[in-house]
C-alpha cells in the first residue's frame, strides 16, 4: 500500500478539531468583527485542484466555505439562484464567503456582478493529470464511462447535457464538433471536456476582468508557500503555513500520461499555454518568509 502524503494525513486527522474550534470562534468572536462581507468564487474544471483550494480556505476562522455538495448553496452540485446565495452571504458566519462554481462556470460573470465584493480564482491543471484524476476517482470513473457519449451529444446540441455545454460560444462548439466522434475514447472525451470548459475563461472575457485571478495548479503545487502567500494576499487573507500544508506537492505528473488523441491533446496544450501566459509564477515573496508559524488559529486573521 502506498504511503499517505502529509496533505492526506492532515485532511484525515485535523478536520474535526478545526471545525469545532472554528465554530466556537465564529459563535463567540465573529459578532464583534465588523469587517464587510465579501465573496470568493473558486472556478475551474472538475479535478483541477478546487477541492484543495477549498481545504486551504477552510482553515481560516474568517471564512465560511460552501462546497459544491453543501445543501444550503447547491443542488446536485449546481449553485442555487443568486437571491438565495445573497441571503446565504448575509447570514454566513465569516466575512469571506467561499463558493465553488464548477458546474456554473458560465455564471461566473453574473456572480461577480451580483454578489457583494465578489472575486474569483480560476484554477487550471494540466490536462494529463485531470484525465488521470478522473480515471482514478471511483465516483467519476463510473460517470466517465458516459463521457464519450456526452461529448458526442454536445457536438450535436450544446445544451443536450445540461450544465456541461452552457455558455459555450460558436467557435468552441465547432471545435467540439470537429473532434468528437462515436469511437472517441473516454480519456480523449475527458480531455475535450477539459478544453470546452476551460475555454470559458477566455470566451466569457474573464481574462480581462481584474476581479478574476488565474492560477496554475502546478505553480501552487511546486511552490506552495510562495504562490500560496501571493494568492492569499490577493484574497485578503494572511500567509499561513498551516493552511498551505493542504497543498499536495506530489500530485504533478505522478502517473503515466493517458492515451489522448494527439490532435485533442494539442489544442488542450495550446489553451493551457495561453492561460499560463496570464498566470506567471510569482517572484520569491517576503510575506511567506516572514509569516513564521502564523496560522488559522490566530483569531486576528
Amino acid at each position: 500500500m502506498a504511503k499517505d502524503n502529509r496533505a492526506q494525513r492532515l485532511t484525515r486527522f485535523d478536520g474535526l478539531g478545526l471545525r469545532v474550534t472554528k465554530q466556537v470562534w465564529q459563535t463567540v468572536a465573529r459578532p464583534f468583527d465588523r469587517r464587510a462581507k465579501s465573496v470568493l468564487i473558486i472556478a475551474g474544471v472538475q479535478r483541477s485542484g478546487t477541492n484543495m483550494m477549498v481545504e486551504i480556505l477552510e482553515r481560516f476562522f474568517r471564512t465560511a466555505v460552501y462546497n459544491e455538495n453543501h445543501p444550503a448553496a447547491c443542488t446536485d452540485f449546481e449553485l442555487h439562484d443568486t437571491p438565495t446565495l445573497r441571503r446565504l452571504v448575509e447570514r454566513a458566519p465569516g466575512d469571506t464567503v467561499v463558493f465553488k462554481a464548477l458546474c456554473d462556470l458560465d455564471r461566473v460573470p453574473a456572480l461577480l456582478d451580483d454578489l457583494p465584493g465578489a472575486r474569483a480564482v480560476w484554477v487550471m491543471r494540466r490536462v494529463e493529470d485531470v484525465v488521470n484524476s478522473h480515471g482514478h476517482t471511483k465516483f467519476l470513473s463510473a460517470r466517465n464511462n458516459l463521457c464519450s457519449t456526452r461529448m458526442n451529444n454536445i457536438a450535436v446540441d450544446a445544451l443536450s447535457e445540461g450544465w456541461r455545454g452552457r455558455g459555450m460560444v460558436a467557435e468552441t462548439h465547432e471545435v467540439v464538433r470537429r473532434y468528437a466522434h462515436p469511437e472517441m475514447t473516454n480519456q480523449t472525451a475527458v480531455a475535450l471536456f477539459w478544453y470546452m470548459r476551460n475555454a470559458l475563461y477566455f470566451d466569457l472575457g474573464l481574462d480581462r476582468d481584474p476581479r478574476v485571478r488565474p492560477l496554475l495548479y502546478e505553480h501552487l503545487a511546486r511552490a506552495p508557500h510562495r504562490e500560496g502567500a501571493a494568492l492569499l494576499a490577493w484574497a485578503g487573507l494572511p500567509a499561513s503555513r498551516f493552511a498551505l500544508a493542504k497543498v499536495n506537492a506530489r500530485s504533478v505528473g505522478r502517473q503515466a500520461a493517458p492515451a489522448i488523441d494527439p490532435a485533442v491533446e494539442q489544442i488542450c496544450n495550446d489553451l493551457y499555454n495561453r492561460f499560463a501566459a496570464q498566470a506567471p509564477a510569482t517572484e520569491p515573496a517576503a510575506s511567506m518568509a516572514t509569516a513564521g508559524r502564523e496560522n488559522a488559529f490566530d483569531a486576528t486573521n
